[in-house]
């Protein structure tokens, strides 16, 4: 997602959105049909860059539709929907998993279809960021924030707090 957001600005939430949510789905499928290793693992690439993908357009979707007096509502909704899905979805899984791990991965590619229908429901917010600029010029200015200084040690700040709530 740090690599991504920057698209999600430049071509708009909603197809950055359906690019993702195409490309999980794309994902799965392969996981499900590939026998080979590295069949499966292109899987796993494809699935991986749709997820890099999904987050920042979600995240900049939900931020640029909420206000000042629901932003914490909006925000609790998300995290809410998030956990109940890191509930659920691993029991469910696991249920799936003992028929076939093909069915898995295509019901994981069935469930993820359903965010289409989500999409329906909801128009593109601007993001305000300047929709001239090249793939490579986003890409390019994106390296040249992620270097910033301050971004930096924030990542190393947060990576130490993350290293030591896991051991």
């Amino acid at each position: 997602p740090m690599f991504t957001g920057g698209f999600a600005d430049r071509y708009g939430y909603k197809k950055t959105l359906f690019f993702a949510v195409t490309m999980n789905i794309v994902g799965y499928v392969m996981m499900a049909y590939m026998t080979s290793y590295f069949g499966f693992f292109s899987g796993i690439l494809v699935l991986a860059t749709g997820t890099a993908f999904f987050k920042p357009a979600l995240q900049g979707s939900l931020a640029a539709s909420v206000s000042d007096k629901n932003s914490s509502l909006g925000w609790g909704i998300f995290y809410w929907v998030v956990n109940i899905g890191a509930v659920t979805a691993p029991q469910l899984a696991g249920a799936i998993r003992t028929v076939s791990w093909r069915y898995l991965f295509l019901a994981s590619a069935a469930i993820t279809a359903l965010n289409y229908l989500m999409m329906l429901t909801f128009k593109d917010v601007p993001s305000g960021a300047d929709k001239t600029l090249s793939p490579i010029k986003v890409f390019a200015r994106t390296m040249r924030n992620i270097l910033e200084p301050r971004l930096i040690a924030w990542l190393l700040i947060m990576s130490c707090f993350w290293l030591m709530m896991y051991q």
